[in-house]
C-alpha cells in the first residue's frame, strides 16, 4: 500500500493541496501502524488483492478532489431575497440548538471532571442515554439530534460570508458549525470533534487562495482558538479513558497509553481492514446499512422492525472487529460487495469533480457540498463516516437548501 500511494504521489501531475494532504494523512497513518506494530499482514493472494483493492478505492476517492485548487470566487446567481430568508432560518435553528448542545456538553464534561462517570460505560454501555434523560427533556434531545446537523451547512456559509467580508455573519455560522462536535460530546465521543477539526482544516485549504490576509488572520484567531478548546476536550476524554489501562503490545515502539491510543485511533484500520476483508463473503452483505442509517432511523420511527447495524456488525465481524476501526473500504465492502463498492467510488469521484471549481469559480451550492464529500476520504481510518446519522440528516438539509434557493420564491 505504501508503494502504491507513494507512486501516485510522484507520478500524478499538478496535485491540489487537498489531494496532497489526504495522501499525507494516509501515509502518516500507515507509518503510525508500524510504530505500534499494527501494520497489515499479507499471508495469501487474497490479502494482496485486498490491499490493492483498498488502495485503488482510496485513490479514486482522493483523486476526485484534484481540481480543488486556485479558487478565486464563490458565485451566487440566485435571488438574494431567497438567500437572506434561508440564512435567517438557519441562524434561528442553528443558534437555538447550539444553546442546548452547550448545556449538555457542560453537563457531560462536568460529570467527567468530577469522576462521576466512566467514559467507556457512559459511551458504550448505555450510560449516556440514562444521564442525558435526567439532564434534558426528551423533546429537546430529539430536537438537538435532528437540528444539529444543520452545522454542516454552516461550514460553507461561514467561509462564504468571510469571503464577502461579512465577518459578523461568518462568526455566527462558525458558532453554528460547532453543533457538529458538540453533538458528539453528548456521548463523550471523540469522532465528531476529529471530523470537525479535519473538515474545517480542509475547507481552509480549499478556500485559502481566495482569502485576503486580513481574512486569514480572522480565521487563524477564531479557528485556532476553537481548535485548541476542542483539542483540550479531546485530550480530557482520551486521558480519562486510556491513561490507566490500554492493551499495548510488547512489540510496540510506543508504550505510553495516551500516545499509543491516539496513534492506534488513526492507524488500527491498516491491520483490521485486511483481516475483516479476508473474512468477507456475500452472505454477510449489509446492503448499505452503514451508508444510509437514516433509512433504518425513519423505519423505526414509523414502527417497522429493522436489523440494526451494531447487531449485524457483531454477527458478521465477530467480537474482535465489531467495535474497531476497520477503514472505510472494508466497511463499504460489507455494505455493497466488491463490484458495487468500485461503482460507488467512481460515482463519488465523478460527483466530487462535478462540484469542484472551474476556472477558479464555484457556485455556492457546490461549495457547500464539500462539507458532505470531504469527510469520506478524510476519515478513511474510521469505518464509514456516512454511518453517522448526523451527516445523513445534514444531506437532507442540504437538498432542501439547494431546492429552496433555486426553485421557490419565498
Amino acid at each position: 500500500m505504501l508503494y502504491i500511494f507513494t507512486s501516485y504521489l510522484f507520478l500524478a501531475r499538478k496535485k491540489s493541496l487537498i489531494v496532497l494532504f489526504l495522501l499525507g494523512l494516509v501515509l502518516v497513518s500507515y507509518l503510525g501502524s508500524i510504530l505500534i506494530s499494527k501494520e497489515y499482514e499479507v499471508n495469501n493472494v487474497q490479502d494482496v488483492l485486498n490491499v490493492i483493492f483498498t488502495s485503488a478505492i482510496l485513490l479514486i476517492f482522493i483523486h476526485g478532489f484534484n481540481s480543488y485548487k486556485k479558487l478565486e470566487q464563490i458565485q451566487f446567481s440566485g435571488r438574494n431575497e431567497n438567500l437572506v430568508k434561508i440564512v435567517n432560518v438557519i441562524l434561528i435553528l442553528g443558534l437555538s440548538v447550539l444553546l442546548i448542545n452547550i448545556f449538555i456538553t457542560f453537563k457531560a464534561f462536568s460529570a467527567l471532571f468530577n469522576q462521576s462517570v466512566n467514559v467507556t460505560e457512559y459511551k458504550n454501555d448505555g450510560g449516556a442515554a440514562d444521564m442525558l434523560a435526567g439532564w434534558v427533556n426528551p423533546i429537546l434531545l430529539l430536537y438537538s439530534r435532528l437540528i444539529s446537523p444543520i452545522g454542516y451547512l454552516a461550514f460553507g456559509l461561514h467561509f462564504f460570508f468571510l469571503l464577502k467580508k461579512k465577518k459578523w455573519f461568518s462568526f455566527l455560522f462558525f458558532l453554528i458549525s460547532l453543533n457538529i462536535p458538540l453533538l458528539g460530546f453528548h456521548g463523550l465521543s471523540r469522532s465528531a470533534a476529529v471530523q470537525f477539526l479535519l473538515t474545517y482544516f480542509f475547507y481552509l485549504l480549499y478556500i485559502l487562495p481566495a482569502l485576503s490576509q486580513k481574512s486569514r488572520r480572522f480565521i487563524f484567531i477564531f479557528g485556532g482558538t476553537a481548535a485548541l478548546c476542542l483539542l483540550s476536550l479531546l485530550n480530557s476524554i482520551t486521558d480519562s479513558r486510556f491513561s490507566k489501562f490500554y492493551n499495548i503490545p510488547i512489540e510496540s515502539t510506543i508504550q505510553d497509553p495516551i500516545y499509543y491510543s491516539s496513534i492506534d485511533y488513526a492507524s488500527q484500520w491498516n491491520h483490521n481492514g485486511i483481516k475483516v476483508m479476508g473474512n468477507f463473503s456475500y452472505d454477510k452483505l449489509m446492503y448499505g446499512k452503514s451508508t444510509l442509517p437514516i433509512v433504518d432511523f425513519t423505519a423505526e420511527r414509523i414502527g417497522l422492525e429493522v436489523s440494526r447495524l451494531p447487531e449485524l456488525r457483531e454477527i458478521y465481524l465477530t467480537d474482535d472487529y465489531d467495535h474497531t476501526f476497520n477503514g472505510v473500504v472494508a466497511t463499504l465492502l460489507y455494505d455493497f460487495g466488491y463490484i458495487f463498492t468500485f461503482i460507488f467510488a467512481l460515482v463519488f469521484n465523478k460527483f466530487s469533480r462535478i462540484t469542484g471549481p472551474s476556472n477558479g469559480k464555484v457556485s455556492l451550492s457546490n461549495f457547500m457540498s464539500f462539507a458532505f464529500l470531504i469527510p469520506l476520504p478524510l476519515l478513511f481510518f474510521s469505518n464509514n463516516v456516512y454511518s453517522n446519522l448526523a451527516i445523513n440528516i445534514g444531506v437532507v438539509f442540504y437538498i432542501i437548501f439547494v431546492y429552496l434557493l433555486k426553485r421557490i420564491k419565498l
